[in-house]
């Protein structure tokens, strides 16, 4: 993972907060790089081999939830690779293939 260009990514990429375009603060990045890194360590991979495609970074959501090593309320190291998928493709977003349970409770 490129960890320095992917913190470069983050601290210029904006997301939309009450109606207006905010950054990131220091602590949602650092923890988004942490949960990456997290990541990788549990599957034993390199994130670059899987945000080539979007058959592959599909494949890997899905290794991530059969691998149980997230809560599924907080989906924090899926959302930090979604990140990362968007850093190496040009800001491309990937939507989730899977909701957090908060989401999908009746």
């Amino acid at each position: 993972m490129d960890t320095i260009g992917f913190k470069t990514y983050l601290q210029n990429a904006t997301y939309i907060k009450e109606g207006k375009e905010v950054l990131h603060k220091k602590t949602a990045i650092d923890k988004r790089i942490r949960e990456a890194q997290e990541l990788e360590e549990c599957l034993h991979i390199d994130l670059d081999d899987y945000v080539e495609s979007k058959e592959k970074f599909t494949e890997l959501l899905i290794r991530v939830r059969a691998a149980e090593i997230e809560d599924l309320r907080r989906i924090h190291k899926s959302n930090a690779a979604r990140h990362y998928y968007s850093y190496k493709n040009g800001g491309v977003k990937f939507g989730r293939i899977f909701y957090s349970q908060k989401y999908t409770e009746v």
